[in-house]
């Protein structure tokens, strides 16, 4: 009996040393939460100025890393052959990390006056170094994509007074009667229309400037093929004639034939 009694003694100590193990992983664990949060408190506290200083160092860095950048933008639409003065281009700031590839910067300005526009460039786009060229390109009657070239007989009323040259924009009119009210009418047929060649040549020298016969002369247009059937359609039902476009006035994208070029 005394050693079934006695033996219960080594159990209730191993008992107590697992009690104490267990109260002592608790304490642990409670200070170490305590610390935790403690200094988590102290570092939000003492850092509250901290995220200004940063930013305002991020700010420093960012503007010294990504100054502004002046570049060349197209004051106006520069057509293929162009040769370009100061007058085609505008100076205007961009971040350095979002100036176009090859765009030219204003420094360079006096480098770029003379020089020859090798395709189109629109008005208010950034003037690129692939763009131009020493010498003028070769004339070429190029017919891009769902294009498609027109020739009309113009004379000294119907064109212009013959002021029409390559690779100017007209608006195509078309001036008949009115079958019910028998009134003259005038519509445009379409607009901003290229200008591919005026009596079979596609240059700009000085033979464009020649005064064409009496029986007048003929001009090539660039046009979609939905406006080319539109126009020759046109002929049928009265009088064709021309205005000219001005060179400063910009054109909707949707008429930029020679974009595609």
């Amino acid at each position: 009996m005394a050693t079934r009694f006695g033996a219960s003694k080594p159990a209730q100590a191993y008992q107590s040393k697992v009690k104490l193990l267990v109260f002592f992983l608790i304490a642990v664990i409670l200070i170490l939460v305590f610390l935790v949060f403690f200094v988590f408190q102290k570092g939000d506290k003492g850092g509250k100025a901290a995220p200004v200083t940063s930013n305002n160092q991020a700010g420093t860095q960012q503007t010294d890393l990504n100054p502004n950048v002046k570049i060349l933008y197209a004051s106006r639409r520069i057509e293929e052959g162009d040769k370009l003065t100061e007058a085609f281009f505008r100076e205007q700031e961009v971040p350095t990390d979002r100036m176009p590839e090859g765009a030219l910067k204003a420094a360079n300005k006096l480098e770029v006056v003379g020089k020859y526009s090798t395709s189109y460039i629109a008005a208010n786009t950034p003037i690129l170094q692939d763009s131009l060229s020493e010498i003028p390109p070769i004339g070429n009657m190029v017919i891009p994509p769902g294009y498609r070239a027109l020739t009309i007989s113009i004379n000294s009323t119907t064109g212009v007074g013959f002021h029409v040259r390559p690779k100017d924009r007209v608006d195509v009119l078309l001036t008949y009667s009115d079958p019910r009210t028998r009134e003259k009418r005038v519509v445009t047929v379409v607009g901003q229309v290229l200008v591919l060649a005026v009596g079979g040549r596609t240059g700009g020298g000085k033979e464009e400037k020649a005064t064409p016969k009496k029986g007048g002369t003929t001009t090539s247009l660039l046009l979609k093929e939905y406006d080319a059937k539109r126009v020759e359609l046109s002929r049928s039902l009265g009088k064709i004639s021309l205005t000219l476009v001005g060179r400063d006035v910009d054109i909707d994208p949707d008429n930029l034939a020679a974009a595609d070029v």
